[in-house]
């Protein structure tokens, strides 16, 4: 789309005399969102199962990421700076 953008521009604001190579060709669908949550049985089994290793914290995070929907990245650069307890619902 950005690219798009600068052929309309050189066209429209620039005078250029160009066609837009871009306009043809086409663009991916959106992603389609979910709404699916776990399941509290299918929960229960995972944690059973994250419960095994070696790390204590894998439960907790795991619990984390479900709850919040963050990503690895996003997890993992998370610091107590970073969290507003005060308004937390």
């Amino acid at each position: 789309i950005a690219i798009s953008n600068v052929f309309k521009i050189a066209k429209q604001d620039w005078g250029y005399k160009i066609e837009n190579p871009i306009r043809d060709i086409s663009k991916p669908k959106g992603s389609k969102k979910r709404s699916q949550r776990i399941l509290e049985k299918d929960w229960k089994k995972i944690k059973t199962e994250l419960a095994k290793c070696r790390n204590p914290n894998f439960v907790i995070i795991s619990e984390l990421a479900i709850e919040t929907a963050m990503r690895q990245g996003e997890l993992m650069t998370l610091t107590w700076g970073s969290i507003d307890i005060k308004n937390m619902r």
